[in-house]
């Protein structure tokens, strides 16, 4: 799968995505993306350790990505690359095998390599709300 195709599944068609850093404050830019996609149909899976247990956009936000019991299509990452470490792990020890979408400002060029030479799609220099509105036909206006 390549990411064009990750998009129309994924995205376009209403898929899972886990959100690393997945926050409560409604002026972050991974809050405005959550609540797009959200809209648009995606079923989201907020991981934050710091706000565990609270709900974030009515959806119970998770400590960390050992927390999800089924397979997810897309683990997105809104954490700086300093808060990255021991990731690659933890998404080997997930169910499936996920892409992993470094959105922008949260590159690694190690870890997306290491993730790479694993066999993981990695998706890079792309914002999941623009690709879904360059590539996705949405029904209605709340994405909008």
């Amino acid at each position: 799968m390549n990411k064009d195709e990750l998009v129309k599944v994924a995205l376009c068609g209403g898929g899972k995505v886990a959100v690393l850093g997945a926050s409560d404050k409604a002026h972050r830019p991974v809050s405005d993306v959550m609540a797009y996609l959200k809209a648009a149909g995606v079923v989201l899976f907020p991981i934050n350790p710091r706000v565990e247990g609270k709900e974030i956009l009515g959806l119970p936000c998770l400590g960390s990505l050992a927390q999800i019991d089924e397979a997810v299509d897309i683990v997105s990452i809104f954490l700086s690359s300093s808060m990255q470490e021991g990731l690659a792990d933890q998404i080997k020890a997930m169910p499936g095998k996920p892409a992993v979408w470094f959105q922008p400002g949260a590159e690694n060029p190690d870890l997306q390599t290491q993730l790479t030479e694993m066999g993981y799609l990695v998706v890079v220099g792309d914002c999941m709300k623009v690709a879904h509105r360059r590539n996705c036909t949405v029904a209605h206006d709340k994405t909008k």
